[in-house]
């Protein structure tokens, strides 16, 4: 069994590649490798960043980064107009962005913080918060619980 199909079995829906330092050509032979890798297996590769590698790759989708000035959602839905689009987010307002744009997915963070060798580096907004992303989203807009989820309080984002 290959790795993609591995992952599938354990419950993975989704593997974003989000390699920030890489060229495009690097990150397009990353992502190619990916999508044949988990090809059949029912997950969906997420390229973070760059509708154009995606496209290439055969990706799902593409994962945006939401800060101001960076690719928005219709940006992305010219150059793969079907893909699966998710957006980062950090704030109700976000979410709200996100929905109205027809992003198909937030990835709220941090909930829980960032931890960085035992030291929280930036503080989580708390699970209120991701309730409140999560009314925000209204049910046409998925909402992902990031930040120092972990099994023990996976749970309560699922709750949440």
């Amino acid at each position: 069994m290959r790795r993609g199909g591995e992952l599938a079995s354990a419950g993975v829906d989704f593997l974003l590649i989000r390699e920030r330092q890489l060229q495009a050509a690097a990150l397009l032979r990353v992502a190619r490798r990916m999508v044949l890798e988990t090809a059949g297996s029912g997950m969906r590769v997420v390229v973070a960043g760059s509708p154009d590698v995606a496209r290439e790759a055969g990706a799902a989708g593409v994962h945006l980064g939401g800060w101001r000035g960076e690719l928005r959602v219709e940006d992305a839905r010219r150059v793969l107009p079907e893909a699966w689009v998710s957006v980062s987010s950090h704030s109700v307002e976000d979410v709200v962005r996100a929905r109205r744009e027809g992003a198909n997915a937030v990835l709220f963070a941090p909930v829980f913080g960032k931890v960085v060798d035992g030291v929280e580096v930036v503080a989580g907004v708390g699970l209120e918060r991701l309730r409140q992303a999560c009314a925000a989203a209204a049910g046409e807009v998925e909402v992902f619980a990031l930040g120092g989820v972990t099994e023990a309080n996976a749970a309560e984002c699922v709750a949440a």
